[in-house]
């Protein structure tokens, strides 16, 4: 009986409202992993930095220390100096941040640094098709 009230209703969110409880991560692997699961809208990086990216994600379009494939925020906590450090060299290319096609990613408070890329720079890369929003951020 409770199934057939409830599948008369309807949910109302207002647009830009987080479905899941915000996320926090403390270091540069969780972060790599939140993004890549579907467990929350909104990511928050929860620790001073920097968050230093050791190894790349291999891309069509190079190296990359975070891939983006899906709809989500990325934020600093309140108080929190969040900075993404790709770590790269020219001998170790790698972007800081890559959002692929059709995703749609934010990034609030943050800081993207030491990315070297051979080509279209290496601090973000934004694929056709996606948008990267960024808000009190440098790149």
């Amino acid at each position: 009986m409770l199934d057939a009230l409830l599948s008369g209703l309807m949910l109302l969110v207002p647009a830009g409202t987080a479905l899941t409880p915000p996320l926090p991560v403390h270091n540069a692997s969780a972060l790599v992993w939140a993004v890549s699961s579907t467990l929350a809208d909104v990511i928050v990086i929860a620790s001073e930095g920097p968050f230093v990216f050791t190894t790349s994600i291999l891309t069509s379009a190079g190296p990359t220390a975070l891939l983006v494939e899906r709809n989500v925020t990325i934020e600093a906590a309140s108080g929190v100096s969040a900075v993404l450090d790709a770590a790269a060299s020219d001998a170790d290319p790698r972007r800081v941040l890559t959002v692929a096609g059709g995703a749609s990613v934010e990034v609030r408070g943050v800081q993207l640094i030491g990315g070297v890329s051979t080509e279209w720079g290496g601090g973000a890369r934004v694929e056709p098709g996606a948008t990267l929003r960024l808000v009190d951020s440098a790149v």
